[in-house]
This record gives structure tokens, sequence and C-alpha cells, in this order.
């Protein structure tokens, strides 16, 4: 009787399959661009999200720029009749974005925390003495995720309320 051993040896069964780094860098690729994926369009409404918040800023101050250039004619502390008009254009105009803005005039103090409102137009203030005539802008804007899933409970109904106010002193 003649005893038959195999000479060829399966390469799963010595190791060769753990041993062959072939297709590695293929199968590292295809894991990580899938985590990229997945990533790409949270990080793109992340970027959009913070441009429309960047062009709100930018709304609040154009408005409060128009009124310091045009709402005090210099000689009183009244304000132009059509500045909170020319206000609202301008905060509006200074985007591409759907934007709503309020301009509010009021007297008040300076401090180093900010602007304290002390009593509205005209400046006869019971309280006291003021620093000056200010006007705030608020502009307000919502944003629409692509990804809602991302952005949790901060939503209100879809979407996401964007606000800046800009208070100059016009006087």
């Amino acid at each position: 009787m003649t005893n038959w051993t195999p000479t060829a040896r399966l390469p799963v069964l010595t190791g060769h399959l753990w041993r062959n780094q072939r297709g590695v860098a293929a199968v590292e690729f295809g894991l990580v661009s899938t985590v990229l994926a997945l990533l790409l369009p949270a990080a793109t409404d992340l970027a959009l999200a913070i441009w429309a918040n960047q062009q709100v800023g930018n709304a609040a101050r154009a408005g409060s720029e128009y009124a310091a250039a045009h709402c005090w004619n210099g000689s009183t502390s009244a304000v132009d009749s059509t500045c909170a008009t020319n206000v609202t254009t301008a905060a509006t105009s200074a985007t591409s974005r759907s934007i709503t803005a309020t301009p509010t005039e009021f007297c008040g103090n300076d401090s180093a925390s900010g602007v304290t409102q002390v009593c509205v137009l005209p400046c006869a203030c019971t309280s006291g003495p003021t620093t000056g005539t200010y006007v705030s802008v608020t502009a307000n804007t919502s944003y629409t995720p692509i990804v809602p899933v991302v952005w949790g409970t901060h939503l209100t109904s879809g979407s996401l309320n964007l606000s800046a106010t800009s208070v100059t002193r016009i006087n």
C-alpha cells in the first residue's frame, strides 16, 4: 500500500493569505473615503451657516454705518424722519440674503461693557444726562440647513434663526 501525501499546500492553511499585503491601500481608501463622504455634507452645511451668519452681521453693520453718516444733521439732536426706512434699505441691500432689519434710536450711556439704553428720543431723560444718541440695527434671517440632523435641537421649524445687532453713536 502506498501512502500518498499532497505536495501542494493551500495558502489559507499556511497563513499566506494573512501575510499578503496586496490590496491593503485599496481597502484603507475605501474605509476612509466612506467616512469622509459622510462628513462632507455636514461640513458644507456648517460652512454655509457660518457664511449666512456673517452676512447678517454685515447687514446690521451696513445699516448702522448708514445711520451714522446720514441720520444726524449736525445742528440738532433730531434724527431725519426717513432714516429708519433708509437704514433698513442699506442693511438689506448689503447682502444677497433675505434680511429683516429693524433700526431703533435711543439715548444712552456708553461704558466698557457696551451702551446702556436710558430713554427714547428726544434725549430729555428724567434719569439724568446721557453721553449721546445711538441707533441700534438688528438684522434677522433664517437658514435652512442641507442636513437638518446635524443641527439637532438648535432648529426652529426646520430652520436656524440668525440675528445680529450693531449699535452706532450718531450724536
